[in-house]
């Protein structure tokens, strides 16, 4: 299992917006891609920093993901209406990848 974390800090003043903005980009990607995906924000720390989490069985099924997501319409809209609209801080999306550890694989 493969759990992929894409942060990004979002303009304070915008807060509930952004986060609404977000909770749709990953209702989208659930729905329309069939993959796990959510949205967490800090409850301690950095309050303007939100993740979205995404499950993949391996990197494999995660370059296929993002091959058909960066060439999708309506991924792209949603995209561009967070630019639009100014709700994240330019640059200040990480992506980390994470695998499952179990006993099993050690």
């Amino acid at each position: 299992m493969i759990t992929i974390i894409r942060t990004a800090n979002i303009q304070a003043e915008k807060y509930v917006e952004a986060l609404e903005w977000a909770i749709k980009l990953s209702m989208l990607i659930s729905s329309k891609f069939s993959v796990s995906s959510r949205v967490a924000r800090n409850i301690g720390g950095n309050i303007t920093e939100i993740h979205w989490l995404t499950d993949f069985k391996s990197i494999a099924d995660f370059e296929s993901f993002r091959n058909k997501v960066e060439t999708d319409r309506e991924y792209r809209d949603l995209i561009q209406q967070a630019i639009t609209h100014n709700l994240l801080i330019g640059e200040s999306l990480v992506d980390r990848i994470y695998g499952t550890v179990s006993l099993a694989k050690l």
